[in-house]
């Protein structure tokens, strides 16, 4: 009987020690796949054409008026969207495992990438400042997993935890 709990506790411990062996091989690609991003021509959505998967693993932000419908309604802020998407990508910059994969030449695009900490799935992130006005903007961010079917809410619970770093990072400079 002995034996056999000894038995156990060691394939738990094998078990264990696979999975840091994955994560840490991930991790190193990540760095890899990092350093070499910089080099690459990043594919910026377009998000006036793009079409949702019917998967369950995106989540989309957006004025309520947008097609393809949101399924949070975006704020509105009292500043350029040039100054909204530098504010977006110091966020995503903050954001632990992400990378911000390229921003677009006028500045109001960015799209970024956050790997999962233990098996490095990648899921990509797409962020556009809308002007409304010299001093009023408002956004688009469309979050969604490469690989799977269903994310369990990373995508929503993402972006909730990134939009809230939004407005509080706005909020700390004097900005609503």
């Amino acid at each position: 009987m002995i034996a056999l709990g000894r038995m156990i506790r060691l394939a738990l411990w094998v078990s264990i020690a696979g999975v840091l062996l994955i994560g840490a091989v991930n991790a190193i690609e990540a760095e890899q796949q990092n350093s070499e991003a910089s080099s690459d021509v990043v594919d910026f959505i377009n998000f006036d054409a793009f079409v949702r998967p019917s998967s369950p693993n995106t989540w989309l932000v957006g004025p309520a008026d947008s097609s393809p419908p949101p399924d949070d309604e975006a704020a509105v802020f009292d500043i350029p969207a040039a100054q909204l998407a530098e504010a977006w990508t110091e966020v995503v910059g903050q954001q632990p495992r992400s990378l911000v994969l390229g921003l677009s030449e006028e500045g109001l695009q960015v799209e970024a990438e956050q790997r999962s900490a233990v098996f490095g799935f990648v899921d990509r992130i797409s962020f556009r400042a809308i002007a409304l006005g010299p001093e009023r903007s408002t956004f688009r961010v469309y979050s969604r997993s490469l690989t799977g079917y269903s994310d369990f809410g990373v995508n929503r619970k993402r972006l909730a935890r990134w939009l809230s770093a939004l407005h509080s990072s706005l909020q700390g400079s004097g900005n609503p």
